[in-house]
């Protein structure tokens, strides 16, 4: 016959005063691995950060299921700290929702990232066996390969415009598949796209293994208030409850990127120059009838999953120079 345990800690549901817990960060227990959900990454290292600087640990109580209050087994979870014992505890949404505790913006968003990540992660891997089978595996190479940009503001020769020829393609192969791993499918046309961007006649490991000579100088995004200096790559916008944001990847000479809002002087700059085009339904893109180098300091927070991307906010001093092509 089992042993009922009888609970006497405070965190057991009749006893939990809520007023004593801090909430610190949610959690996804079916992966070992953060992959590509960056939210998940991140609301770890908060944990662990958080861990560090209080020294805090779990609370040993015993409670049945990964949820620290009603011992029920959960796959979201929140982190909270217990001040007066300075302890953590899990918690499933619904307890933490029950007792007032946490953020329910925040829970629904953590969610849906978490199934958005899983449903690109499924559609990934059909894609791959969807292109495999097809024998166009080389296109789902290319496509989890670098994002390739060539900039020279000095000239603009006809080996600069083949190279551009390259990237364009290049790019529109990574587009096709996007495609292919967001429908699931991969339509008759689009099949033949990618069958022409292939055969066009560049060896793309001899292309491959140029662009990494070309980028093993590069160094790794720096922390901190920095002066940015590169080429402005691409722009997007960004809409939100605040309206109509502007934001752009930035090359810098030293080979890392990083992306942030774009200060206004030099979308001015762009727009006066006719850089900016604009689609039907909001969408911008940079023309690549010139190049702009741009120059602002800001401060940049290097990326957790790629040591040479970053991101940058409060852009202060901007500059911008902008050559036309010949």
């Amino acid at each position: 016959m089992a042993t009922t345990v009888e609970r006497t800690d405070v965190h057991r549901p009749s006893v939990i005063a809520p007023a004593d817990y801090q909430f610190i960060a949610v959690e996804y227990d079916r992966t070992d691995d953060p992959g590509e959900v960056a939210m998940l990454a991140e609301q770890r290292r908060i944990l662990w950060e958080f861990m560090e600087r209080t020294g805090a640990t779990y609370s040993r109580h015993r409670h049945g299921g990964n949820c620290h209050v009603c011992g029920a087994h959960c796959i979201y979870t929140a982190a909270f700290w217990h001040q007066p014992t300075n302890t953590i505890i899990r918690t499933g949404f619904d307890c933490a929702e029950k007792l007032d505790l946490g953020d329910a913006d925040m829970f629904r968003t953590f969610r849906k990232t978490i199934g958005d990540a899983l449903q690109r992660k499924a559609g990934k891997a059909k894609a791959q066996a969807l292109l495999a089978g097809l024998r166009l595996s080389a296109a789902w190479e290319i496509y989890n390969g670098p994002d390739w940009t060539w900039h020279d503001c000095e000239k603009w020769s006809a080996e600069h415009q083949a190279q551009l020829a390259i990237d364009t393609r290049i790019g529109r192969v990574k587009r096709l598949v996007a495609n292919v791993i967001r429908f699931g499918d991969i339509p008759e046309q689009a099949e033949k796209q990618l069958r022409e961007s292939l055969g066009l006649g560049f060896d793309y490991e001899t292309e491959l293994q140029f662009r990494r000579e070309q980028l093993a100088g590069r160094q790794p995004a720096p922390s901190g208030k920095v002066e940015i200096a590169g080429m402005l790559q691409s722009v997007k916008a960004v809409f939100s409850q605040y309206g109509e944001t502007i934001k752009g990847t930035i090359e810098t000479a030293a080979g890392w990127k990083t992306f942030g809002t774009i200060p206004r002087a030099i979308l001015e700059d762009l727009h006066a120059a006719g850089l900016i085009a604009h689609g039907d339904f909001g969408e911008i893109w940079l023309r690549k009838s010139a190049t702009a180098g741009v120059r602002f300091t800001a401060t940049v927070t290097p990326s957790d999953r790629d040591e040479y991307f970053s991101f940058f906010k409060r852009p202060t001093k901007p500059t911008c120079e902008i050559t036309v092509a010949e």
